[in-house]
């Protein structure tokens, strides 16, 4: 869409010789972003995240995004943040990533989270063997509570001590599985039992969950509700005439969803989400398309190192955490992670800058919700920074403060930059369209049967055509120029 790029941007926007009226803009331009702070990841996590970049030639935001949701994913079974006011937080974290189909976010995904799906498959073995066990388990069990309760030579008392001793039914044991790539509220709550206590929903369709029954008519107030509370880390309790209780302890829940921008303006600009709080813990990221400019170029030796030093590291703190060993239903128990008294005096600074900028006609006011969750965040990203410079500390040094502060502030800027993007009209989006091809014909002219035979797919129905072009005219893009034939001519084309 060079065109009406150049046309917004004030290049080549000039009319049709006698005409004073400008071209409107179709499609609502969003500023550019600022680089993403990638430097203020730490080591291990920058230098894999500006490595999956290069190699899978994606912006670094992007990238980023992956690596701090795969981090969240295996601290958050290792530790909590305790906050300078006593209480203690989850390390989980929240990510949405806005891009285009094409823009690689499948393969950035799984260079991130290869070294989960190699432990999952490692341990697939051992759920398999496990399950023959307890299959084996739980039939003798069945037998023995059967000779219980069928053996006549008991009294009551004996009967209820044998019952007593035989305990309760072998637990299922749990699945080795980590992470999914589809979202339904329900189908999490319901399968969650004999999942880890932490879990991760990572997907490059987020369009799948923000277009799908979770977030359709009175689900989407629940779905909202109940992800909202695993970022607290509170317990979940439910109580349904069919299912009886549900009561899920200690849980612990990343998710990084990656949605085409076209299919996030409706979700980000919910007020339903907004109200509620969903939106407020997101970390969003989007960044420019690489699209284009992605020449093949040969992979880097030293790219590659800094992927297996992150592969080494994530893996290490994977196995010093709790997530591969809780059984069904047993929440984690955590210790948490402190602050240094350096630490704690930046992370109020931050909380206090926070809060006086949210006041109205301040610089935070158009993100207040975000703004009020911000300091938490940062706890939060500091104490992860701090588990991948040495996964033995319990203490936020100065530096982690710093580098998380950085990185949230990028995140404020982005949610302001993004705060008033909406979903695109899908009339205009048609239109512009057309216009792209209109611009691409001999004079910039074109009839309308021409347009109808020869056009893009979405306008060469009579009505879809004359309503593209009619929304054209109407933003001073094209002008008639002859009424029969009809034929029509970009405005500012030479």
């Amino acid at each position: 869409m060079s065109n009406l790029n150049d046309a917004e941007s004030g290049r080549g926007n000039s009319v049709a010789p006698g005409s004073d009226a400008s071209p409107l803009p179709l499609v609502e331009s969003v500023p550019e972003p600022f680089p993403y702070p990638v430097e203020n990841m730490g080591e291990v996590l920058g230098s894999a995240a500006k490595a999956i970049a290069c190699k899978q030639q994606v912006p670094v935001a992007m990238a980023a995004q992956s690596i701090l949701a795969a981090a969240a994913l295996v601290a958050q079974g290792l530790a909590n943040v305790r906050l300078p006011f006593g209480q203690t937080r989850p390390l989980s974290l929240f990510f949405a990533t806005l891009a285009e189909t094409g823009d690689r976010k499948t393969s950035t995904d799984t260079e991130a989270f290869k070294i989960i799906d190699q432990i999952e498959e490692e341990l697939s073995g051992d759920y398999a063997r496990q399950k023959l066990d307890w299959s084996a388990d739980l039939e003798i069990w069945r037998i023995e509570y059967l000779n219980i309760r069928n053996d006549k030579n008991l009294n009551s008392q004996a009967r209820k001590a044998s019952f007593i001793a035989l305990g309760d039914e072998p637990s299922k044991p749990v699945r080795k599985i980590y992470s999914s790539n589809e979202l339904t509220f329900e189908g999490l709550v319901q399968t969650w039992l004999e999942l880890p206590a932490s879990f991760g929903i990572f997907t490059s369709e987020g369009g799948q969950f923000t277009g799908g029954y979770s977030m359709s008519g009175d689900a989407r107030m629940k779905t909202a509700g109940g992800l909202s509370l695993f970022w607290d880390g509170k317990n979940y309790k439910r109580l349904r005439v069919k299912d009886g209780v549900t009561v899920l302890n200690g849980r612990r829940l990343t998710i990084h969803i990656m949605i085409q921008p076209e299919l996030a303006g409706e979700f980000l600009n919910d007020d339903t989400l907004r109200y509620q709080g969903l939106l407020s813990r997101l970390l969003i990221a989007y960044p420019e398309s690489l699209i284009g400019s992605r020449l093949y170029k040969s992979p880097r030796d030293e790219d590659q190192a800094a992927i297996d030093n992150y592969y080494n590291v994530l893996r290490n703190i994977f196995d010093r955490s709790s997530i591969h060993i809780s059984a069904p239903n047993s929440g984690l128990i955590l210790p948490s992670i402190s602050m240094s008294d350096e630490a704690v005096q930046l992370w109020i600074q931050f909380y206090n800058w926070a809060e006086s900028e949210s006041e109205e006609n301040k610089e935070l006011y158009v993100v207040k919700d975000i703004a009020s969750k911000s300091a938490e965040q940062v706890a939060r990203i500091a104490a992860i920074l701090t588990i991948f410079r040495d996964p033995n500390s319990l203490i936020i040094e100065q530096n982690e403060m710093i580098n998380a502060q950085y990185l949230m502030c990028w995140y404020i800027g982005e949610a302001i930059r993004l705060r008033n993007i909406h979903r695109p009209d899908p009339d205009l989006l048609k239109a512009n369209n057309l216009l792209d091809w209109i611009c691409s014909r001999p004079d910039a002219t074109v009839s309308l049967k021409e347009i109808m035979q020869l056009g893009p797919a979405r306008t060469r129905l009579k009505k879809d055509a004359e309503l593209a072009l009619s929304r054209l005219i109407s933003h001073n893009r094209i002008k008639e120029e002859t009424r029969s034939p009809r034929t029509y001519k970009a405005l500012g084309q030479p």
